[in-house]
C-alpha cells in the first residue's frame, strides 16, 4: 500500500512539472500599452457653415504629444434611417464604418485650432444619417464609441439678394431680398449675418448676428464711426434639429457714421440798424446740433462766404461789416456733433438793401 501511495504522488507530481513547462512556452495575449490606448470621442457635432456641413470633434489630448502609433486611425461610423422611421435613431444596431482616416493625415478631414472638421456625406432625400466614431489601432484595439449625432437631408437654398446697408451714428441697418424656399411643409427661413473689416475674404467674415434673424432686417451696433465694413448674409433652412446654411450673398462695403443732417433753422429775417445788419432766426428742432454758420452773398459780385460760426442755442447774429450803397443775401445752417459736421439745408435767403 505504501508502494501504491509513493507511485502514485510520484506520477502526479511529473505530470504536474510537465503541464509547467509546457505553460512557460507559451505567451498569453498581451495587453495594450497605456498610451496605445485609444481614448473616447466625447463632443462629436455637426456644425452648420455658409455653403457647407461638418462633423467636426475636439482632439483628444493625448493625441496631441506626437507620440502616436502610425496606425491609429479614426473609424467614422454611419447608419441612414428613412423620415418617418426614426423610432431607433440612437441605438447601436445598423452601424457600419464608412470612412477610416489616418490619425497623422486625416484627409479628407482638416485640422481647424483644436478640433477635426469631415465634410457632412452626402444624405439622400427624405432620410436621416446618424454618425458615430471611434479610434481603432492596427492590431484592433478599439477605444469607447463617441457620441451620437444626427443630421436629415436638406435641400441647398440660394443666398438672399439685393442687400442693402444704410450707415449711422455707429451702426449700420442692412436690409436684403429673401430667397424662394426650396421645400416650405415644415421648413423654417431665417438668416445670419455676417461682417469683415476690409477685404473681401471669406476666411475673415465673423458672425455677428448671435441668434437667427427671422425678418430680412439687420441693425449692426458698436462700429467705429468712419472705419470700413463688409457686410454678407446667409439664408438658413431648418426642419426639425437640421440646418442648412446657403453661400454668401454678394457682399456690400460701408462705413459707419452719422451721414444724417440736422433740420434747418427756420424763420431768418434780416434788418439794418445803426450802421449794422441785424439777423434773427428760430433754432433748429434737432437735438444733435452743435452750432449754426452764417453766409453773406453780395448781390453785386455773386460771391458768398462764410461769415460766422455760432455754438448751440444762438439764434441771432449781428453784421458789422457793412457799408452805405451794398446790396447782401443772407442765409442759415445748423450743423451737428458728428465727426463729419452734417450741415442741413439753409433758411430762404433774406435781401437786405443798404442804398
Amino acid at each position: 500500500m505504501k508502494n501504491f501511495s509513493f507511485l502514485f504522488a510520484l506520477i502526479f507530481s511529473l505530470l504536474l512539472g510537465g503541464m509547467l513547462l509546457l505553460s512557460c512556452g507559451k505567451r498569453a495575449e498581451p495587453l495594450p500599452a497605456l498610451s496605445f490606448v485609444p481614448p473616447q470621442i466625447e463632443d462629436l457635432q455637426v456644425e452648420v457653415l455658409p455653403g457647407r456641413r461638418l462633423l467636426s470633434w475636439t482632439i483628444p489630448s493625448a493625441l496631441k504629444t506626437g507620440d502616436i502609433p502610425d496606425e491609429l486611425i479614426y473609424v467614422v461610423k454611419a447608419k441612414t434611417v428613412y423620415t418617418g422611421q426614426e423610432g431607433c435613431l440612437f441605438c447601436d444596431e445598423g452601424f457600419s464604418d464608412i470612412l477610416k482616416l489616418k490619425v497623422k493625415s486625416p484627409a479628407p478631414a482638416f485640422v481647424r485650432g483644436n478640433s477635426l472638421c469631415l465634410p457632412l456625406p452626402e444624405l439622400e432625400i427624405n432620410t436621416v444619417g446618424v454618425f458615430a466614431l471611434l479610434l481603432r489601432s492596427q492590431a484592433g484595439w478599439e477605444g469607447p464609441l463617441s457620441n451620437k449625432v444626427a443630421a436629415a437631408y436638406l435641400p441647398e437654398i440660394m443666398p438672399p439678394e439685393s442687400v442693402q446697408v444704410l450707415p449711422s451714428a455707429s451702426s449700420v441697418e442692412l436690409s436684403w431680398r429673401p430667397p424662394a424656399l426650396p421645400m416650405t411643409e415644415t421648413a423654417t427661413l431665417s438668416y445670419r449675418v455676417y461682417r469683415a473689416s476690409g477685404a473681401d475674404d471669406l476666411s475673415s467674415y465673423t458672425l455677428v448676428s448671435r441668434e437667427p434673424v427671422v425678418e430680412p432686417r439687420f441693425y449692426d451696433v458698436g462700429l467705429r464711426d468712419w472705419d470700413q465694413y463688409r457686410y454678407a448674409v446667409t439664408a438658413l433652412i431648418t426642419m426639425g434639429t437640421s440646418s442648412f446654411e446657403s453661400r454668401f450673398s454678394e457682399s456690400v462695403m460701408v462705413a459707419a457714421g452719422d451721414f444724417t443732417p440736422p433740420e434747418p433753422p427756420e424763420s431768418l429775417t434780416a434788418f439794418y440798424f445803426e450802421g449794422s445788419v441785424q439777423l434773427l432766426w428760430s433754432l433748429s428742432s434737432s437735438a444733435d446740433v452743435l452750432g449754426y454758420n452764417v453766409y453773406r452773398r453780395d448781390l453785386s459780385s455773386g460771391i458768398e462766404s462764410r461769415i460766422a460760426v455760432l455754438s448751440q442755442g444762438v439764434k441771432t447774429f449781428t453784421d458789422c461789416r457793412v457799408m452805405k450803397g451794398q446790396q447782401f443775401s443772407y442765409r442759415v445752417t445748423a450743423f451737428d456733433n458728428s465727426m463729419r459736421r452734417n450741415e442741413s439745408l439753409s433758411t430762404d435767403e433774406v435781401n437786405v438793401d443798404l442804398r
